[in-house]
């Protein structure tokens, strides 16, 4: 798979599923400008994404949003039952 921005000349060019010994949800790329590779990607997109070895993003560092609007409209149902 490849992501390309034509006017900054990048291109990421992604392999999903192809990694060896790993699920198929496993990925590794590299983000390339001008024909040179300046950094790698590796990750999986159920549990994390790192760019150069740096983990850039974790599942368990996000809050799912269906989490907080549920306990958003129970805080304001008790509210109204309970008048907080």
């Amino acid at each position: 798979m490849t992501f390309e921005d034509k006017t900054f000349g990048y291109k990421a060019e992604i392999k999903l599923g192809k990694i060896k010994k790993k699920p198929s949800d496993y990925f590794d790329g590299n983000i390339v400008k001008d024909g040179k590779s300046c950094s790698k990607i590796y990750g999986t997109y159920l549990g994390f994404i790192d760019f150069d070895d740096v983990r850039y993003w974790e599942k368990d560092m996000c809050v799912p949003h269906r989490v907080l609007l549920f306990l958003l409209i129970n805080r304001l149902i008790l509210k109204k039952v309970i008048k907080l």
